[in-house]
């Protein structure tokens, strides 16, 4: 919904009520196929990781095990690609240093192998100020 500059309430950052936040269903269903991977569901794992790939005409996959998970990140890699997600599901699923080995850093630039540890972000100042020294970078 678009609304003239003079029509808007204050700029309260990213709650101004213009802006929309929304989630794509593949990403809704590829989420809980990651979920119900890890609570022992693999059934559902693996019906809602094909129903993604079904949407595109590709074929089912019907792996178990750490397989299983593998194409589930993968599929979030393909379905997702370019909308900012990759580098925290690596990391959050700890291969950061398995996909960002050496070789890719370096293409990008970078004169050290990534390294546990480096997909932390520092917490912002204005948080530190106001968490009456409970928070440290």
């Amino acid at each position: 919904m678009y609304l003239a500059p003079g029509e808007r309430e204050e700029n309260r950052g990213n709650n101004q009520p213009t802006n929309l936040r929304l989630i794509r269903l593949a990403e809704v269903y590829l989420n809980y196929a990651e979920a119900c991977y890890f609570s022992g569901d693999i059934a559902n794992a693996q019906k809602y990781l094909n129903e993604v790939r079904s949407h595109v005409n590709l074929a089912p996959k019907n792996n178990t095990g750490d397989k299983l998970f593998e194409d589930i990140m993968n599929e979030r890699h393909l379905e997702l690609g370019l909308e900012g997600f990759r580098f925290f599901d690596v990391v959050r699923v700890g291969w950061g240093e398995k996909i960002f080995d050496g070789t890719k850093k370096v293409e990008f630039g970078a004169s050290t192998p990534f390294k546990a540890g480096a997909e932390v972000l520092p917490i912002p100042q204005n948080e530190i100020d106001i968490s009456d020294g409970l928070i440290k970078n």
